[in-house]
């Protein structure tokens, strides 16, 4: 099996939850594994925009917002109905925000 044959038969589960997000991953030959993020298979679905304007998620979503609370939103996936959200005074998009954990 070459190198690109392998990658596309890799397969990636994701579990974007309200508080948490999971992702499993199974290589070919191998048994599913979650990844892990900071050593934990939890991704907090946190997220927070910076003051650059960049997205975080996660533990540093949940340390940014300590300093910048107005721009933090610790359940994205409860707001996917709402029209817009403003996180610190900006709109990054419901599509950028919701999706923000799974490029955590």
């Amino acid at each position: 099996m070459t190198a690109s044959d392998r990658v596309a038969a890799a397969r990636l589960g994701i579990d974007f939850g309200t508080s948490s997000t999971v992702a499993v991953l199974r290589l070919p030959d191998r048994d599913a594994r979650p990844l892990l993020f900071d050593g934990s298979p939890l991704l907090p679905s946190a997220v927070c925009v910076d003051p650059t304007g960049r997205i975080l998620v996660g533990r540093d979503a949940l340390h940014t917002a300590m300093s910048t609370p107005d721009a933090f939103e610790p359940h994205p996936k409860q707001r996917v109905d709402d029209g817009m959200v403003l996180l610190g005074g900006e709109s990054p998009g419901l599509l950028a925000m919701v999706t923000a954990p799974d490029r955590g």
